[in-house]
């Protein structure tokens, strides 16, 4: 529906806010890959979480703007590509309220329209127990929220973990936890966005 909303009632660009495109040119990034160590695995994403970047990532997630789905994926996929095949990919667990509250998972949506899925498979975590949604909550409540809270089932192989964004690194790092204690390895952490939190910024990976 969201889809359909945005070709025949089309919004104004969730960047600028000057109508007709949903995100106009101007404020299209192309992908790039930066990295940094989290969690003791290397984490890689290509957008910086900055008030354009957020606006479109809201816009998406919490708006229900489906227009923008590609353009996020292509930053997913490209990232990802940057690392070594793996055996499985993860990603965060659905949220239920919030689920119910979109009508669809952001995460999963975005993963399905990148292409990785394509001959991947794809490992699935659950909640242990009812999860607050941690963009509300502190960072120390935050690890509190997710410690523990997570399952997976046990197994063997490589994994790519997958978010949409990193922001204290909790979520990411209590699946790096879960994976590693059912068995995996896990060899990386591919993200659309991270908010910084380092006074040096990451380096930049040469395509």
């Amino acid at each position: 529906m969201g889809a359909l909303l945005d070709f025949f009632l089309p919004s104004a660009c969730a960047g600028c806010g000057i109508p007709p495109e949903p995100l106009c040119r101007a404020c299209q990034c192309k992908p790039k890959v930066v990295e940094e160590e989290l969690a003791g695995s290397l984490l890689r994403y290509s957008l910086e979480l900055n008030e354009a970047s957020l606006a479109v990532l809201s816009s998406y997630k919490d708006r229900g703007m489906l227009a923008l789905e590609r353009y996020l994926a292509s930053h997913l996929s490209a990232v990802a590509r940057t690392y070594p095949n793996a055996d499985w990919l993860a990603h965060p667990p659905r949220n239920p309220q919030n689920f119910r509250r979109r009508g669809y998972d952001p995460i999963e949506r975005l993963v399905r329209r990148s292409g990785l899925l394509v001959g991947q498979r794809r490992l699935r975590l659950q909640a242990t127990r009812a999860l607050s949604d941690q963009r509300k909550l502190s960072a120390r409540a935050r690890r509190e929220n997710l410690s523990g809270g997570l399952h997976c089932q046990a197994g063997t192989g490589t994994v790519l973990v997958l978010d949409d964004v990193v922001t204290t690194g909790s979520t990411a790092s209590e699946m790096v936890e879960t994976l590693q204690a059912a068995g995996y390895e896990v060899v990386g952490i591919c993200a659309i966005a991270r908010r910084l939190q380092s006074e040096f910024p990451p380096r930049e990976k040469k395509a």
